[in-house]
């Protein structure tokens, strides 16, 4: 639910109006559909106030009889729209007007339409330009988008396109995608400031993560040209698309080439990823040695993800000789820099006693700062040691808040650690629906105690029906992993015919 979508449900709750809550929950519904307008610049397709317009139209008017400004712009949506009402643009001009005076940020951008077009009032683009001005204030995209149109074009105000730049930056860093295109136009063809094919291909490429197909090719084009003229950070980003398969088909052996290019001028980020190509050996022979050269480079330069992947080497020996104090320096510079791969792995290295002195102490202090970057592993070894208490005191409620946090991000011990704390009451009350629930989501990722433990709930109908052929097919399952118990519960079934 929105902001202002929100602040009218407080209003009506407010207010004292006489509203039933159904003619409530049918405003709300309406606003929240309408919201779609402040971030697509767009209306949503069909009506939005549902199948009864009529009564969101009689309840809305209602609300903005009683001054409520959210109300008052809706209303005036109404009467533009034909939503519950007949088209009329004066009394849609009305409500705007009214909601627009209690500074009402899209009322008084959808006023300055009005002045505009000529809805409603006469056109003037004078008092266009006043109301867009105070809604942009307030930091409305929209309207900071439509003063930028305005100075670039010069309508009714002076040609300014420092002005016109200034307003557009500020729709586009709130996610307009009109904006953004617009910026990405003036920077491509220098209207109004130096002409720059880098900040250009930006700003196009912020459109197409909103799905604008177009913005996509100029993104490759202008990314091309740049990276041809030698531009670092174009030649990295062609890496990225060819290496993605950005709107072009997905090429690991031009990756490497653009990545190279950008590395061999000492870029960070091009380091880390030729290396990790020569890694994984995309595009290129698979070399831990050359992953190592290219991960150290760009660490030495402080880059926190080369730092944290130069200690996994060192960790395990690949590309260099395994040496594990070398792996604690590196992981313990990107941990410091809040990487929180880094920051799970000097845990582990301070857990087990490799290469630093065994303390768990510093372990869970390193654990919990991953843990709290939403790292999923993290999270997870952070409840085992709260349930184990090992060296700390033990705490189950502290151990199902991490659990659960990694487990609704998919990892699979930690939904089936959680589906035995439900089974068994442990430290939370017993709940065999929601062990259930959690096993089948470990068991669907292949997690072999889940997929057993699962079909032993269906033989005995806890959480689930009793239903003894699921429980077959998840012994099965778990019986072709290998999993001792379910081969031995199924020789017992076909021994006795069942």
């Amino acid at each position: 639910m929105s902001d202002s979508t929100e602040k009218l449900k407080e209003a009506l709750d407010k207010s004292g109006i006489r509203l039933t809550e159904a003619q409530k929950d049918l405003l709300v519904q309406y606003a929240t559909a309408m919201a779609t307008i402040d971030t697509l610049g767009e209306y949503p397709e069909g009506n939005p106030a549902g199948k009864d317009p009529i009564t969101a139209f009689d309840a809305m008017s209602s609300a903005a009889g009683y001054g409520i400004a959210d109300a008052q712009y809706l209303l005036g949506l109404m009467y533009e729209k034909g939503h519950g009402t007949p088209v009329d643009y004066q009394e849609a001009f009305g409500w705007y007007q009214q909601a627009a005076e209690q500074g009402h940020p899209s009322a008084q951008n959808n006023l300055g339409l009005m002045y505009v077009m000529g809805k409603g009032v006469p056109q003037d683009n004078e008092k266009a330009f006043s109301w867009w001005t105070k809604a942009a204030e307030q930091g409305y995209a929209r309207a900071e988008h439509n003063l930028g149109v305005m100075y670039r074009d010069g309508a009714d105000v002076e040609q300014n396109f420092e002005k016109a730049i200034k307003w557009f930056t500020k729709a586009a860093e709130h996610g307009y995608v009109s904006a953004q295109i617009n910026l990405g136009f003036m920077f491509e063809n220098g209207q109004g400031v130096e002409q720059s094919d880098e900040k250009a291909a930006y700003w196009y490429g912020k459109a197409a993560e909103q799905g604008v197909v177009e913005s996509l090719r100029k993104v490759f084009a202008l990314t091309t040209k740049a990276a041809e003229q030698g531009n670092v950070e174009a030649q990295f980003n062609l890496g990225l698309i060819y290496a993605y398969g950005r709107d072009v088909p997905q090429d690991f052996q031009k990756a490497v080439e653009w990545f190279a290019k950008a590395a061999e001028q000492g870029y960070p980020p091009a380091q880390l990823s030729l290396g990790s190509m020569y890694l994984m050996g995309d595009g290129v022979e698979q070399n831990d040695g050359k992953a190592v050269d290219w991960y150290r480079k760009a660490a030495e330069q402080g880059y926190a993800e080369a730092q944290s992947n130069l200690g996994f080497m060192y960790s395990m020996g690949k590309g260099v000789e395994q040496d594990y104090r070398k792996a604690v320096e590196w992981y313990k510079k990107a941990a410091e820099q809040g990487t929180a791969k880094a920051q799970f792995n000097l845990g582990n290295m301070y857990l087990a006693g490799r290469g630093v002195e065994q303390n768990e102490g510093k372990a869970v202090e390193w654990y919990r700062k991953a843990a709290e970057q939403g790292h999923p592993e993290a999270q997870y070894v952070l409840g085992q040691i709260y349930s184990e208490g090992k060296g700390i005191p033990q705490d189950l409620e502290k151990a199902f808040t991490w659990w659960t946090r990694s487990a609704e991000q998919g990892h699979a011990n930690a939904q089936a650690n959680l589906g035995l704390m439900y089974a068994r009451g442990n430290g939370i009350p017993k709940d065999s629906t929601k062990a259930t629930e959690w096993f089948k989501k470990a068991a669907e990722q292949r997690l072999v105690d889940a997929q057993f433990l699962l079909g032993l709930m269906y033989v005995r109908g806890h959480g689930v029906p009793q239903d003894d052929q699921k429980a077959m097919e998840w012994f099965e399952k778990a019986a072709e992993q290998g999993h001792p118990e379910a081969q031995y519960v199924l020789g017992q079934i076909y021994s006795e015919g069942k």
